[in-house]
């Protein structure tokens, strides 16, 4: 190819041979993803930063609803505390009220059995000196032979819950029963206390016999 000298004119463009690239359409397109890039992370970073909002103000709010149950936990331990303390007091109280109780009734139990104790004398020797048993316990103010009450006049005709002894003796006036209704007050239960005569004439415990 031959060179034009320096000065001259260049030659004219050959309309056959292809031009070169504009180079803006480049610079266009690389500017229009470098703003879609910019606008892509700015979505990205908008949406990481309302994220960590969101976790925080779920983490604050976690705190809260923990620090809220713990209270309450320990409010509950307190309380439960306080009631088993309660009822172990109440328990203690129930078991001294039933000792007291059982003793009271151990007590009355005795005295009614002492005082059937007496009266087995005063049956068995007024049979001796009568020959049969007495019609009703007011026969025993009577006296023996020789002067002396069949009844010791100390001993009452109560039980230990202060309520008549129950007497029932047979036609013949061959057999008798002395009872108290015992701790319930009623005869005919397994806490009555009773003698029966004239065998085995001791103190028992349990229903009243029939005659």
């Amino acid at each position: 190819m031959t060179t034009p000298p320096p000065g001259a004119n260049p030659p004219p463009a050959d309309p056959s041979r292809p031009r070169a690239p504009s180079p803006e359409p480049a610079r266009e397109r690389r500017g229009s993803q470098l703003v879609l890039a910019t606008v892509v992370l700015a979505l990205i970073s908008i949406g990481l930063v309302v994220a960590l909002v969101v976790l925080l103000g779920d983490r604050t709010r976690l705190f809260t609803e923990n620090a809220d149950l713990k209270a309450r936990a320990d409010t509950l331990t307190r309380e439960r505390a306080a009631l088993e303390s309660q009822v172990a007091q109440l328990q203690e109280r129930v078991s001294l009220l039933e000792t007291a109780q059982a003793g009271r009734l151990t007590s009355l139990v005795e005295a009614t059995s002492s005082r059937l104790n007496s009266f087995i004398d005063s049956l068995q020797r007024f049979r001796l000196a009568e020959g049969r048993y007495p019609a009703a316990l007011s026969d025993l103010n009577r006296r023996d032979t020789i002067g002396r009450p069949y009844r010791d006049p100390e001993v009452p005709l109560l039980d230990g819950w202060n309520r008549e002894f129950r007497y029932a003796v047979t036609p013949t006036a061959d057999r008798a029963v002395l009872a108290s209704a015992g701790p319930d007050l009623e005869f005919g239960t397994e806490d009555d206390v009773f003698v029966r005569f004239p065998v085995p004439a001791r103190v028992e415990i349990g229903p009243t016999p029939q005659l």
